[in-house]
């Protein structure tokens, strides 16, 4: 019997700092929304608003993206 697909996974010391860093910026994404919330109230295209989300979506979801991929692929594969 062949063995398993996890045998092809990396090391987890290269699939942890994609974690950790996109944790840590979504927590600052939420200390920086927590000092400015009428910023969600305003009108949508205001520099802190903008910034939140462009934090979050380069930050956090890429990261946890490709952490994902560096784990997924060489096992799909």
């Amino acid at each position: 019997m062949q063995g398993t697909a996890s045998n092809n996974a990396p090391d987890y010391r290269i699939i942890t700092p994609h974690f950790m860093i996109g944790a840590v910026v979504i927590l600052l994404a939420v200390i920086l929304l927590f000092f400015n919330p009428d910023s969600l109230t305003s009108h949508f295209f205001n520099a802190h608003l903008l910034a939140l989300t462009h934090l979050v979506s380069l930050g956090w979801i890429t990261m946890i993206i490709f952490g994902a991929l560096y784990q997924l692929i060489p096992v799909i594969l």
